[in-house]
């Protein structure tokens, strides 16, 4: 029992729907949101890692996050724990529809930004990829 099934009637509707929109993003959006997501939400979703569905290369930031027994969870259990992380920020307080909205207006723009400047935007993720492996070599 996750913290959703404590939540009814239109706080539940408002949460599925966010969690519906994730579900239908490509997984190649889905990934790229994951950040924003943990930005946004916090909690336990800082330790949810959406697996990528493919090995990682030796030396990457991936394999070196699964070396160190960083858990890496499918695309249905990333959107559950996403699910339950809102529902616990509802029922801490937070309200739920301006969470909810919130969540899903910058999901829509960031997506909407992801596709139409997809070139553009894989040169920046590249060269911040490529900043978070070097911050990672000096831990």
């Amino acid at each position: 029992m996750g913290p959703i099934d404590e939540v009814e009637g239109v706080l539940e509707e408002l949460i599925n729907r966010l969690a519906q929109l994730l579900d239908g993003l490509s997984d190649r959006s889905l990934s790229a949101m994951q950040l924003l997501i943990v930005l946004a939400l916090g909690g336990r979703l800082n330790a949810c890692h959406l697996d990528p569905g493919h090995k990682f290369a030796e030396g990457s930031v991936g394999a070196r996050m699964k070396a160190q027994g960083i858990r890496f969870v499918s695309r249905r259990e990333y959107v559950v724990a996403v699910r339950d992380r809102l529902a616990e920020l509802v029922l801490d307080g937070l309200g739920e529809a301006f969470l909810v909205r919130s969540m899903i207006h910058e999901i829509s723009r960031h997506a909407a930004t992801l596709q139409s400047s997809l070139p553009s935007k894989m040169r920046t993720a590249s060269a911040h990829r490529l900043r978070l492996v070097r911050q990672w070599n000096t831990c």
